[in-house]
């Protein structure tokens, strides 16, 4: 199963909520030592690499994306 990391200073409430309601693992912390990546755009660690977008459901979306891809 794919893990989901996300900084809680990072998300939204709303994103979170997406995050939660996704179907992979998730792993909230309050800090995944980014510091420079997060106060400059949303951002995943997505099974160890670094996935970011405009906002976490961007991320999200694409990631449910790559994976109708590989089922395919």
């Amino acid at each position: 199963m794919t893990l989901l990391e996300c900084c809680l200073s990072d998300v939204s409430s709303d994103g979170l909520v997406a995050l939660k309601n996704s179907e992979y693992d998730l792993n909230e912390t309050t800090c995944l030592d980014r510091c420079g990546v997060c106060y400059d755009r949303p951002f995943l660690i997505v099974d160890g690499e670094l996935h970011t977008g405009d906002s976490h459901k961007e991320i999200l979306d694409s990631l449910e994306s790559d994976n109708l891809e590989q089922d395919e």
